[in-house]
C-alpha cells in the first residue's frame, strides 16, 4: 500500500491547474496580493535590515529580488528575507480553524516567487503551486491537532517548510517520489516555539520556513533523499510532535476540499486573536465613547487569547502586537490598528498605557478564537456592551477584493511609489504573465 506521504505527493505532482476550482485560483490571487503588500510594508523594519545585512554578507549570486529593496540575492536567501518582511508586521493572512492557527501565505509566496523568477516561469504555474502548497501545510496543521499549538509550537514554523517544499516542488515539476523526499527534507527543518512572540525571531520563523521550502525542493530535485514515510512513521513527525494527532486530515477529501477557500485576511497588524477586541473598540469609538469616561473595559475572550496575546505591559511595537490590552487601547483611541499603532513610540505613549491598564481580559471557553464580548463600565456607573461573533477579515466575515487592494496600496506606495499601481494590476491578472520576473522587477525599491 502507498504511504500517506506518497499519496499526498502523487496528488500534488499530478494535479493540473485546470482541475483547481476557479474560486481557489482567485483566492490565490487575493493571498498573493495581500502577501506582497505586507511584505513591502515590512521592508523598513529594523529587524529586516539586520537580516538583509547578514544575507548580503553570505550571498553572492544575484538571483532573486528582495521586495522593496535594491538587492538581489540567491533564491533561498531572498525567500528568507522576503518571508521575514512579510510577517514582521503581523499583518499577513491567517487560517483559523478551531484546531490551530496558521499564517499560510508567508512560507509559500516568497519561496515560489524567488524560484519562478530564477527559472522564468509564468503566473499560472505560480497560482497552481500556491494553492497546492497551502493545501499541504493546512492539512498538516490540522493533523497535528490542538495540543501541538497549545504546547507552544509556532504552527507556521512547523508546517510552513512542508507547504513551501510542496509549492516549490510542484512549481518545478518534481515527480511524486521526489516530492516525498522534499516533504521529508522540509520536516527536517521544522521547528519554532511561541515563546518567540513579540521578538524578531517570530518573523524569522516564517522567513526560515520559506527558505527551507526552496532548499528542500531543490535538494530533492538534485537527488537528495529522505525517509519514505516521514509523516506517519512511528517515529515520524506526527508521532513526535502531536499528542492528539489526527492523521486522517492529511488525505481526507483530497482534491475536494480546498483549504485556501477558508483563509482570512487581516484588517489589523496584530495577533489575529486580538481582532475581535479591536473590532469592538473601533465600534465603541464610532459610537462616540469618550476614553476619559471609562473606568474599566472587560473583554470576555477564548482562553487562547490570554495565552498568545496576554502581555500586559509591552515595551516595544513587536510586543504590542501580542498585547490584547494594547490592541484594545489603540482600537478605541485611534480607531485603527495598523502599522502606526505598533511602533515603539505608540506602545510607550502615556495615554495608551493609562487606557490599557483599565483593560481586563476574562477567559470564556464558550467563545471561539475569533469572537469576543466587551463590557465597558463608565465612571458614572453606566454600562455598555458589544458582542463580536466573527472578527472582520475571517472567512466567515471576509474582506472584499477592493478592501484588499486598498490595504495593498497603503502599504506598497510608500515603498515603491507609482509602481504599486502597476503591481496591483499584474497581481489581479497573474494568469496572463508569461514570466514572473516582470512582477519581481516591480517589487524593486
Amino acid at each position: 500500500m502507498d504511504s500517506v506521504t506518497s499519496t499526498l505527493a502523487r496528488f500534488y505532482a499530478e494535479a493540473r491547474a485546470e482541475a483547481i476550482p476557479p474560486a481557489a485560483l482567485h483566492e490565490a490571487k487575493r493571498a498573493i496580493l495581500d502577501g506582497l503588500g505586507v511584505g513591502l510594508g515590512g521592508a523598513d523594519h529594523p529587524s529586516a535590515d539586520l537580516l538583509l545585512g547578514y544575507a548580503r554578507s553570505v550571498g553572492d549570486r544575484p538571483e532573486a529580488q528582495v521586495w522593496g529593496r535594491p538587492d538581489r540575492l540567491p533564491a533561498e536567501l531572498a525567500a528568507l528575507v522576503n518571508g521575514h518582511q512579510e510577517h514582521v508586521l503581523d499583518f499577513d493572512d491567517t487560517y483559523l480553524p478551531d484546531e490551530t492557527v496558521l499564517h499560510g501565505t508567508v512560507p509559500i509566496l516568497p519561496a515560489i516567487l524567488a524560484v519562478a523568477e530564477v527559472r522564468h516561469l509564468g503566473g499560472t504555474d505560480v497560482l497552481r503551486a500556491f494553492v497546492l502548497g497551502f493545501d499541504a501545510e493546512a492539512r498538516l496543521a490540522l493533523a497535528l491537532g490542538r495540543a501541538h499549538y497549545l504546547a507552544g509550537w509556532h504552527v507556521t514554523a512547523t508546517t510552513g517548510p512542508v507547504g513551501g517544499a510542496v509549492a516549490v516542488g510542484t512549481l518545478i515539476g518534481l515527480p511524486a517520489n521526489r516530492l516525498v523526499d522534499a516533504i521529508g527534507i522540509a520536516l527536517t527543518h521544522s521547528g519554532g516555539v511561541t515563546a518567540m512572540l513579540g521578538s524578531m525571531s517570530k518573523a524569522y520563523h516564517c522567513g526560515k520556513a520559506a527558505e527551507a521550502g526552496v532548499r528542500s525542493a531543490l535538494l530533492a530535485e538534485a537527488g537528495f533523499d529522505s525517509a519514505p514515510e516521514p509523516l506517519t512513521h512511528p517515529q515520524g513527525y506526527l508521532h513526535v510532535a502531536a499528542s492528539d494527532r489526527a492523521a486522517h486530515h492529511l488525505t481526507a477529501r483530497l482534491g475536494e476540499r480546498w483549504f485556501l477557500l477558508e483563509n482570512g485576511y487581516k484588517p489589523y497588524a496584530s495577533g489575529v486573536v486580538t481582532h475581535p477586541i479591536i473590532d469592538a473598540m473601533v465600534a465603541f469609538r464610532a459610537a462616540g465613547l469618550d476614553p476619559r469616561s471609562i473606568e474599566q473595559v472587560e473583554a470576555f475572550v477564548n482562553p487562547f487569547v490570554l495565552q498568545v496575546t496576554g502581555q500586559r505591559e509591552p515595551q516595544t511595537g513587536l510586543e504590542g502586537k501580542f498585547s490584547a490590552y494594547h490592541c484594545a487601547a489603540v482600537g478605541l483611541l485611534d480607531g485603527a490598528a495598523g502599522k502606526r499603532q505598533f511602533t515603539d513610540e505608540r506602545v510607550r505613549d502615556p495615554e495608551v498605557i493609562a487606557l490599557r491598564r483599565r483593560v481586563v481580559l476574562t477567559p470564556d471557553e464558550s467563545l471561539r478564537k475569533d469572537e469576543c464580548r466587551v463590557v465597558v463600565r463608565r465612571r458614572d456607573g453606566t454600562v455598555e456592551e458589544r458582542h463580536v461573533p466573527r472578527a472582520s477579515g475571517t472567512a466567515d466575515n471576509p474582506v472584499s477584493d477592493d478592501a484588499l487592494s486598498a490595504k495593498f496600496l497603503e502599504l506598497a506606495r510608500p515603498v515603491i511609489g507609482e509602481r504599486a499601481d502597476r503591481l496591483l494590476e499584474r497581481a489581479w491578472n497573474l494568469e496572463t504573465m508569461s514570466d514572473i520576473a516582470e512582477l519581481a522587477n516591480l517589487l524593486r525599491a
